[in-house]
Order: C-alpha cells, then sequence, then structure tokens
C-alpha cells in the first residue's frame, strides 16, 4: 500500500505545475530574440556593401518551358504506359478479360510519372523575352 501512495504523491507533485500555470493571465507567447550572431555587421574589415544591397541580388527565375516540358512528358508517358499494359493484359491466359481499367490505370500512373522528367527538362529552356516587333 505505501507503494500506491507514494505514487498518488508522485501524480500530485508533477501536475500542479500545470495546475498553476493554468491560473496564470494569458500572456502572448512572444518568439525568441534574432540572434547576434546572424545579424549583418555595418562596419568592420570584413563588411561588404553588395551583400545587404537588396538590388544586386537576383529575385527569382525567368520564365521556363517546365509546363510545356511536363505536358509532353505526360502524354509520353501516358501512352507508353497504357500501351505496355494493354499489351501485358492481352497476354494474360484469362480468355475475355476486359482491360480497360487496366489500361487507364496504369495510363494515368505513365502520366504522373512521365511529367516529372518532362518537367525537369523543360526547366532548363528559358524563354526568350517577347520583342515589340514581333507583335
Amino acid at each position: 500500500m505505501p507503494l500506491f501512495r507514494l505514487f498518488g504523491v508522485l501524480l500530485v507533485l508533477l501536475g500542479a505545475p500545470t495546475v498553476v500555470s493554468a491560473q496564470a493571465a494569458a500572456t502572448p507567447l512572444l518568439g525568441p530574440a534574432a540572434s547576434v550572431v546572424f545579424a549583418p555587421r555595418v562596419s568592420g574589415p570584413l563588411h561588404n556593401r553588395s551583400l545587404l544591397a537588396p538590388d544586386t541580388v537576383r529575385t527569382g527565375i525567368g520564365p521556363t518551358y517546365w509546363k510545356e516540358g511536363a505536358i509532353a512528358g505526360g502524354i509520353a508517358g501516358a501512352i507508353g504506359l497504357g500501351l505496355l499494359a494493354t499489351v501485358g493484359c492481352g497476354l494474360s491466359e484469362e480468355p475475355g478479360k476486359d482491360c480497360t481499367g487496366t489500361t487507364l490505370l496504369r495510363g494515368l500512373l505513365g502520366a504522373g510519372l512521365g511529367a516529372i522528367p518532362g518537367a525537369l527538362i523543360g526547366g532548363l529552356f528559358p524563354k526568350s523575352a517577347k520583342s515589340p516587333e514581333s507583335e
């Protein structure tokens, strides 16, 4: 019985801080303060103005052909894996088996798998800026 009493006292002591903190006034939690280590130096021998100037930093990547590549890769993957599923299903030993569901499912899987490398390859080619003469 003393072991159960000790366990009960331990539970009361461990639960006391949470009960006391629930009675305190609700204050907004502040996030951690910024570290001095990562703050930019404004003076000193290692100061470099080009690191602080926002106009020298490249803000983004220009337009590429990633969407067109994803579409082309998806179409090629859908046709390729769909035909492979049709051939594989046609070689089954069950006579009169319907292969429509298998073909569509594998075609959809092929479209997803083909779109990824298509988008990656299309993203390698930047789109040229339109000149006012071509309009």
